[in-house]
């Protein structure tokens, strides 16, 4: 028995939206790990004087930084932008999983129509 083209094309976009919903998942994970960092370096901040070096990683290096203050201010900006783009992350989540759902239903429908 052959698949009629509407149901192929249904079933390419399922594996498609299933594709998508695994990376924005994936993204979120390391975003999420990130945002853990950012806050144990946030608290390890919090108990370091004034007077104490302080280093930032880039890349491979390590640079010092001006002041605890304003490394501190910087990570607290970079958190802020990091719940931001999750809080999106997870939107787009919830609305691609309600969608995948509801392509799944009318999947299995239209295979027992069959």
């Amino acid at each position: 028995m052959e698949m009629p083209s509407k149901m192929e094309d249904q079933i390419a976009r399922y594996e498609q939206m299933r594709g998508q919903l695994q990376m924005i998942m994936e993204q979120k994970y390391h975003m999420s790990n990130q945002m853990k960092e950012m806050e144990r370096a946030l608290e390890e901040l919090a108990d370091v004087d004034e007077e104490t070096p302080v280093y930032r990683s880039v890349g491979s290096l390590l640079i010092k930084a001006p002041s605890p203050k304003e490394l501190e201010a910087k990570l607290t900006e970079e958190k802020e932008t990091i719940e931001v783009r999750l809080k999106s992350m997870e939107k787009q989540e919830q609305q691609l999983t309600e969608k995948v759902k509801d392509l799944e239903q009318e999947l299995q429908s239209a295979m027992q129509g069959m």
